[in-house]
C-alpha cells in the first residue's frame, strides 16, 4: 500500500470510529493526505463532513471553495 493509502484508511477508521480521540484525528489525517495530493478526494469529503457533524455552516462552505479552488487550479475542472 501506498501512503496515501494508508493515510485514507486512517482518515476512514478515524470519521467512522465512536471514540472522541480517534475522531480527532480525522482533521490531521485529511491535511497530511491534501499535503500529498491537493486534489484528494476522501480528504476534500472529510473536510466537508467533519464540519457538517459540528453545525459549522460556514466552515462547510469553506471547505467546499477551497476545494473548488484546488480543482480548478490543478486540474481546470469544478467539483461535481
Amino acid at each position: 500500500a501506498t501512503l496515501t493509502q494508508g493515510l485514507e484508511a486512517a482518515l476512514e477508521q478515524a470519521l467512522d470510529s465512536t471514540q472522541p480521540a480517534t475522531q480527532a484525528q480525522a482533521e490531521p489525517l485529511a491535511d497530511a493526505l491534501l499535503r500529498l495530493d491537493a486534489c484528494n478526494e476522501t480528504a476534500h469529503a472529510a473536510r466537508l463532513a467533519l464540519r457538517a457533524r459540528a453545525g459549522d455552516a460556514a466552515g462547510v462552505e469553506a471547505a467546499y471553495h477551497a476545494c473548488a479552488e484546488r480543482l480548478r487550479d490543478e486540474l481546470g475542472v469544478r467539483p461535481s
